[in-house]
């Protein structure tokens, strides 16, 4: 028998999947999430009370609602879960840990818990 002889098609390429892969051990992607206010003196209260670790205002609008949302961050998933706890112990705030608190891409955070 004759041996086939034509082009060879390449293959193509893997396509990447949209799913994220999970954090980097140590690596600064979670925000505590003190509160949020509907009157700005409120959040810059709560911000100088806490001024050790640092929160920031950002200006939220959620369904049609504007708040001041107090964010300190980032943090490891293990410091966030230690000043999360130091909340509620001293402040008795029950704060969350969350990611994607930039204040651009939807307007706030994304609660993953803890």
């Amino acid at each position: 028998s004759k041996p086939v002889v034509g082009k060879v098609q390449p293959r193509p390429a893997p396509v990447a999947t949209a799913a994220k892969a999970p954090p980097a051990k140590g690596q600064r992607d979670r925000y505590v999430v003190i509160g949020s206010y509907r009157q700005h003196d409120n959040a810059q209260r709560v911000i100088r009370e806490h001024r050790e670790i640092k929160p920031v205002v950002q200006d939220v609008t959620v369904k049609s609602q504007h708040y001041f949302r107090v964010v300190a961050g980032p943090y490891t998933a293990s410091q966030a879960a230690d000043i999360r706890s130091s909340l509620k112990q001293k402040s008795h705030i029950d704060a969350i840990v969350a990611q994607d608190c930039d204040g651009k891409a939807r307007g706030g955070c994304v609660d993953i818990g803890g």
